[in-house]
């Protein structure tokens, strides 16, 4: 009788144990995925932060603000003329042929005679 108590008080701690351990492995298992999107998510700031960084030097240079002043703004230098071009109108389609109405019968003696 003391053998079969001691034998369930092991195998209920055996049980306490393994559930111990299982909900440990998962909460790992959570906290793993989380920090591998972290990492994920910290590329993707690097990469977008770099672009921006090179932008941002790119648009500090001379040529890129004398480009964008006579682009955007239709400034020039002394001496230059700015030409304004009117916008090109769109090409005129040529008018649809009216429909035939004639009954088949008539359209097939056109085509033989």
């Amino acid at each position: 009788m003391k053998q079969k108590i001691i034998g369930w008080f092991l195998l209920l701690i055996c049980l306490v144990l393994t559930f111990s351990f299982v909900r440990a492995w998962r909460r790992w298992i959570d906290r793993h995925s989380i920090l591998a999107d972290a990492y994920r998510k910290l590329g993707e700031a690097k990469r977008t932060n770099d672009v921006l960084t090179r932008e941002l030097a790119k648009s500090q240079t001379p040529e890129f603000v004398e480009k964008q002043a006579r682009e955007k703004l239709n400034m020039a230098k002394e001496g230059e003329v700015v030409v304004i071009l009117p916008p090109i109108t769109p090409i005129v389609s040529p008018t649809p042929t009216p429909p035939d109405t004639r009954a088949n019968w008539e359209k097939w003696i056109g085509v033989f005679f």
